[in-house]
């Protein structure tokens, strides 16, 4: 069971079907666009739900047609994810962004010591096909 990924924000935003954090749709917790980005008032923020995620990576993948999820996708900044087969998966609620690799791997290295099983994804820009798993439990 996948509970937590820990990444970084590029990374999390692609794993779990979000546009990327530098498009109109910048953020995985809520509506705000990136012509709003000066609005400091976060009780004007619609905050994004599992359920509208869903709904519209679903609604991506059910397209029939390229340019019906190139238009889907720029309307709601969401993409199938394959995390989503997992029904308990919660795209606004189970990512963690890691500032510091550093802070990660203490981290980690505690987890193991629990006996807690850790999955870090990493993905690289220039593979984005390419998805590394390490299971650290082994530490």
């Amino acid at each position: 069971m996948i509970t937590l990924i820990i990444s970084d924000l590029p990374t999390a935003h692609m794993i779990s079907g979000f546009a990327a954090p530098t498009s109109q749709h910048l953020c995985s917790l809520c509506w705000l666009q990136k012509s709003d980005i000066g609005d400091f008032d976060v009780d004007d923020w619609k905050q994004r739900t599992s359920q509208e995620h869903c709904d519209a990576a679903t609604w991506w993948r059910d397209a029939e047609m390229k340019v019906e999820q190139d238009r889907i996708f720029k309307k709601t900044g969401v993409c199938w994810s394959k995390l989503l087969h997992l029904p308990y998966w919660d795209p606004t609620g189970f990512l963690a962004m890691d500032g510091m690799h550093n802070i990660l791997l203490a981290l980690l290295e505690e987890c193991s010591a629990m006996g807690t099983y850790v999955v870090v994804l990493e993905l690289r820009y220039k593979m984005r096909t390419s998805v590394v798993l390490e299971d650290y439990t082994m530490m």
